[in-house]
């Protein structure tokens, strides 16, 4: 993965026209964030609801629509997958 991680990283910084470049690990963002103060403020409200959530579902209890709502704001790689903690757990 890092050998193929660097050689997309290095045809996009080079500017350089390959199949890498417009492959489907390289895509535009999608959504945009909002300007400072919102942001800082937006983002310890999401990282706020996505420790609750997880709290929660550890403990075996189902977590408010609104901590629902605002951890599903958070990028896929911030929060662990329930599959991901099942593995770890057995």
């Amino acid at each position: 993965m890092a050998y193929l991680g660097g050689k997309i990283l290095t045809t996009l910084l080079t500017a350089g026209e390959s199949e890498l470049a417009h492959s489907a690990l390289v895509r535009p963002v999608t959504r945009g964030f909002p300007p400072e103060p919102f942001r800082f403020v937006g983002a310890h409200f999401v990282r706020g609801a996505v420790r609750r959530r997880d709290d929660l579902e550890h403990a075996g209890r189902k977590p408010d629509l609104l901590t629902r709502w605002l951890a599903g704001l958070a990028p896929s790689g911030v929060t662990p997958s329930k599959a991901n903690l099942r593995a770890r757990k057995g």
